[in-house]
């Protein structure tokens, strides 16, 4: 009613798989990653699966604790006790340990030699990239590289 795709045009494709690579800026301060088209999982089958969240679940909401506090961030009792929240809420959590479907890392590019647009992302002031992965793992199975 609302969208003019049916329900199967949302769905990851299972034939087509995504290669990921976590990367960091110079300083080590800044993660992202790389989606990309895969080879075929046969290809890569030592490889490992794709955690959702780059660094950690704690480290997501220590995040959002940073943008909603951003004054408090240098008190150490106000840092000390954000980590200890963040660790406590994570282990009881079950996304922390959650992978992406279809997505290896380090899988083999294909060898058609074809070439992808690249999709650069940005998530915005309030977002967070592993809010949208599932939909960088679309784009990739469409067609494109996306980095966040």
């Amino acid at each position: 009613m609302f969208s003019s795709f049916s329900r199967a045009d949302k769905v990851l494709d299972s034939s087509k798989y995504v290669g990921v690579v976590d990367c960091h800026t110079e300083d080590n301060t800044i993660p992202f990653r790389l989606f990309y088209p895969a080879c075929d999982k046969s290809d890569s089958s030592e490889k490992k699966n794709v955690s959702w969240f780059v660094r950690s679940l704690a480290y997501f909401i220590d995040g959002y604790m940073h943008f909603l506090f951003p004054k408090m961030r240098h008190n150490v009792l106000y840092r000390w006790l954000v980590s200890v929240i963040s660790v406590v809420v994570s282990l009881f959590m079950p996304l922390a340990s959650i992978n992406l479907p279809m997505c290896i890392y380090d899988a083999a590019l294909p060898s058609d030699g074809q070439k992808y647009p690249l999709l650069v992302f940005s998530h915005g002031l309030t977002g967070t990239g592993e809010e949208s992965a599932m939909t960088y793992a679309y784009w990739v199975q469409q067609g494109f590289i996306v980095g966040k």
